[in-house]
């Protein structure tokens, strides 16, 4: 999938799915990050939310986020064996 994305929509999606330095960030946020805008804060709202709507970003994001699913759960899934043992 990210294959069909730019390098700055591929950015945007990551940091929609994993924030920066560990924080989650709005959707302007990463796009001002991604696309190293300094825009009117409308515009880069505009933008930011039409982005999230194209369907490549959309699924890119989707698929992000299964994966960060993925791995919490099998996070999870050794802390209970550890406290089961």
């Amino acid at each position: 999938m990210k294959d069909d994305l730019t390098a700055k929509q591929e950015k945007f999606s990551k940091l929609m799915a994993y924030g920066l330095d560990g924080k989650q960030l709005s959707a302007a946020d990463c796009y001002r990050n991604a696309y190293n805008t300094s825009g009117k804060p409308e515009t880069v709202q505009r933008q930011a939310h039409e982005l999230k709507k194209n369907p490549k970003v959309a699924a890119r994001i989707s698929e992000l986020l299964a994966y960060i699913d993925r791995g919490n759960r099998a996070k999870a899934l050794s802390s209970q064996a550890l406290v089961t043992e």
